[in-house]
């Protein structure tokens, strides 16, 4: 049995991952911004989203 390494740490992967706003991958989802207003991404699209207002939640469709 050979010795085990691993290449990062279990904090490292825990971190969020920030959204560049460029695109959904595979699953549409909606944004809903602080001032009640909220956005529709279709998966696989380049829609781009208010840069400029808090997310307050995402509900991804799966």
């Amino acid at each position: 049995m050979g010795a085990r390494s691993d290449s990062g740490s279990a904090a490292a992967e825990l971190q969020p991952k920030i959204w560049d706003g460029k695109g959904a991958d595979g699953n549409p989802f909606t944004v809903y911004y602080q001032d009640g207003r909220w956005d529709y991404v279709n998966a696989h699209s380049l829609r781009p989203l208010d840069t400029k207002n808090l997310v307050t939640r995402i509900t991804v469709w799966c």
